[in-house]
This record gives C-alpha cells, structure tokens and sequence, in this order.
C-alpha cells in the first residue's frame, strides 16, 4: 500500500512539474535596442530636458511600429544627480495618467510604412525632466538612462530594455553682468 501511495504522489508531482512551466508566459525576445542623445533645442525653455531615443530593430524581422509611443508613456526614464538617484516630481502623476488614455487612444505613427525592417530605425523626442518630469534645474551632473518594455501592453510577456547612459551637465548660472 505503501508503494503505490509513493507511486500515486510521485505522478502527482511530475505532472505539476510538466504543467508548471506551460502556466508560466513566456518572456518577449527583445527585438531592438535603445540609444539615447541628447536633444538640444532652445524653444523648450530653461529646465526643461529631453532625449532623442533612437529605436533599433535587431532582430531579423519587421515589426510593427505602434507610433505615439512617449504620448503612451512606453518610456521611462532613471536619473541621478551627482550620482544620487532621483525621484519625479509630483506633477508627474497627472502625466502618467493621461499617458495610460492614450495608451487605448487611436494615436497612430505618422511614419508611411508602420513596420520597422531589421537594421533600421526610428526615432522619438523624449521629454523627461520639467514640470512634469524630473527636477534638473539645479547646476551639477545628471546622468540619465531611458528604458522601454518589449510588450507594454502585455506585463507578464515583457522584458525591460535599457539605453545607454548619458551625462548632462547643468552649469551654474552666469553673473548678471550689468552688476
């Protein structure tokens, strides 16, 4: 009796064993990367920062390109002050939501053809640090790194793509000169 009660919890077990990894989803494949510079533009105003994110398909198919994909809130960004990690500034929040609207609006890519072919690229403009951001108006050092999940859509499936790190100096105000 014995043994078939060991045999009985043995099947037991290996049937949860085979059943176990079929209930787990399987992880998205990152199929590009990130590359970040920085965007300089004067029209923004004083404070405020953003990144030019290049986004490149490395993998040996086309895939689609969601277009409106920083209005969606795909991006995240990390950035540290004189190697002190920051946090967004409240206002933030309101921007997160309206991010998560859009995320089921009908915003579309204004590029002609909506899939990325391997080697290619496409491009966004990255607001990250302002009044709905990060606070980068003191002068020092930020470095700042963006980072993209593979299936924004699908958390369970997605992996976490990360850019290269960059550093932005904001330099110390210059001396009112009629003084």
């Amino acid at each position: 009796m014995k043994t078939l009660t060991s045999i009985i919890i043995a099947l037991i077990v290996a049937l949860q064993a085979i059943a176990l990894p079929a209930q787990t989803p399987e992880k998205i494949e990152p199929w590009f990367t990130l590359t970040i510079s920085e965007y300089r533009h004067d029209n923004f105003g004083p404070g405020i920062h953003r990144v030019e994110v290049a986004l490149t398909n490395t993998s040996k198919e086309a895939h689609h390109w969601e277009g409106c994909a920083v209005l969606k809130g795909y991006y995240s960004a990390s950035v540290t002050y004189n190697g002190v990690p920051l946090v967004e500034q409240e206002q933030a929040n309101e921007k997160h939501q309206n991010q998560e609207k859009m995320r089921h609006a009908g915003c579309t890519s204004s590029f002609a053809d909506d899939n990325v072919r391997p080697g290619d690229a496409r491009g966004d403009i990255f607001v990250f640090a302002g009044p709905h951001g990060y606070d980068m108006s003191k002068p020092g050092t930020y470095e700042v790194t963006v980072s993209r999940e593979t299936a924004p859509d699908d958390p369970a499936r997605s992996v976490t793509v990360k850019s290269n790190t960059i550093t932005i100096v904001v330099p110390e105000p210059e001396a009112d000169a009629s003084k």
